[in-house]
Order: structure tokens, then sequence, then C-alpha cells
């Protein structure tokens, strides 16, 4: 992931609400990232989260927006492959 998509995503997470375009729901399990990293792709994008154990999120109740709105357009699906939520 370059460095103009990183700061497009940070961006993103604090001007986009949670859209209700977005259907689905999280598999930690299945999704991955782009060059297979398993587990909480969306937690893994461009750095590992500290919070990350596993594919459980140690924070999850209290994730920053970030976190609660991936994806938050279809454009952040290119980023994942397998990923629970999906856009119609």
């Amino acid at each position: 992931m370059n460095n103009k998509t990183k700061l497009k995503r940070l961006i993103n997470s604090f001007t986009h609400e949670i859209t209700h375009e977005r259907k689905g729901e999280c598999n930690p399990e299945l999704c991955e990232t782009l060059d297979g990293r398993k587990g909480s792709a969306c937690c893994k994008l461009g750095y590992k989260c500290p919070m990350l154990s596993g594919t459980n999120c140690g924070i999850y109740k209290i994730r920053p927006r970030n976190c609660r709105s991936f994806p938050a357009n279809k454009e952040d699906l290119l980023l994942v492959k397998n990923c629970g939520f999906y856009f119609e």
C-alpha cells in the first residue's frame, strides 16, 4: 500500500460515517490482505494494529472510527480479499 492510499484512508476515517449501503458482517477468519495475510485484514492495512491479538480485537467495543467504518465504500474493498462486507 502506498503512502497516498494510507493518507486517503486516514482522512476518510475522520470524514465518512458508516454507510447505510454497506451490508454483511466482519469475518476475520476469512478476510485477508492482498498479499495473503489472513485474519482481520482491515487491522493490518499499512501496519498491524497493536490492539490486534491473532484475529481478535482487544478493544472491539471502543474501537476507533476507522475500524468501525471499514469498509466505508466500494473502493475500500479493493484493499482486502474475502471481506464479509459488500455494497449493493
